[in-house]
């Protein structure tokens, strides 16, 4: 993309990149789920991060900010904003999640993953899923609560816009690390993993729920813009800076 006009540019970001070799340390311990063995979360409210410049909490909640906007896209019938987000760390969830991955590198199964969401209508479900992990509907006892069209398994989609219809009522939606496994690339293929719906929706199919880890919960808020509410916060602090700095030159 070539701008030959100045004034058809407005720089406003600055991207710090990192080599990646470690996080910042968390502000303050996760607090324990109510009911659950081992599993903390913790909350990051979007109005609290106007002064983290350098903080885990900054950092988790801009990751799970990117992958909403960027798999939402164009699609969103309506403008969102994101209020705040619960990061989760279940050991029993993390445990089983590895041992598939392993078990897929024991048998030649790529151990790609991908970001996925799932939408729930029942809040009280999110907490539990992510605690708990997913069930497949269908196999050991559990009921197939909402059809299983595409065949059975957890239903997740590479966008946000199903499962944040799907969620109604409930303004929230889980943002997970999807295993693939083998995946089915056309109709002839048997043994799969995880396998996509329709061309015409996002929805993503995983045969065992131990192939989901489910780290995030995105809490939208009503707003007018789709943005990051804690970089425009930093934008603005930087601005000042910036004014303070040309003051003082």
């Amino acid at each position: 993309m070539i701008v030959y006009n100045p004034a058809q540019a407005i720089p406003r970001y600055i991207v710090h990149f990192s080599n990646g070799a470690s996080k910042p340390h968390w502000s303050s311990p996760g607090q324990p789920v109510a009911g659950a063995h081992s599993v903390s979360v913790r909350t990051i409210y979007a109005n609290s991060l106007k002064r983290s410049l350098d903080s885990r909490e900054l950092y988790e909640f801009n990751f799970a900010c990117g992958n909403f906007f960027r798999l939402i896209g164009g699609s969103g019938s309506r403008p969102v904003t994101v209020a705040k987000v619960d990061v989760y760390d279940s050991v029993a969830v993390k445990k089983a999640h590895q041992e598939k991955e392993d078990e897929f590198r024991q048998q030649g199964k790529s151990t790609a993953k991908r970001w996925v969401f799932h939408g729930t209508p029942q809040s009280s479900n999110v907490s539990k899923i992510c605690s708990e992990g997913f069930k497949v509907g269908g196999s050991n006892g559990v009921p197939i609560a909402n059809g299983a069209a595409y065949g059975n398994g957890v239903y997740t989609a590479i966008g946000p816009k199903t499962p944040m219809d799907y969620s109604r009522a409930n303004s929230s939606i889980i943002l997970c690390s999807g295993l693939l496994g083998k995946e089915k690339r056309s109709e002839s293929d048997m043994g799969f993993d995880s396998w996509p719906g329709p061309p015409d929706q996002d929805w993503m199919i995983f045969k065992t729920a131990e192939q989901l880890l489910p780290q995030y919960v995105v809490h939208l808020g009503r707003g007018r813009k789709c943005q990051w509410p804690a970089l425009v916060e930093l934008r603005r602090g930087s601005r000042a800076n910036e004014a303070a700095g040309a003051s003082a030159g």
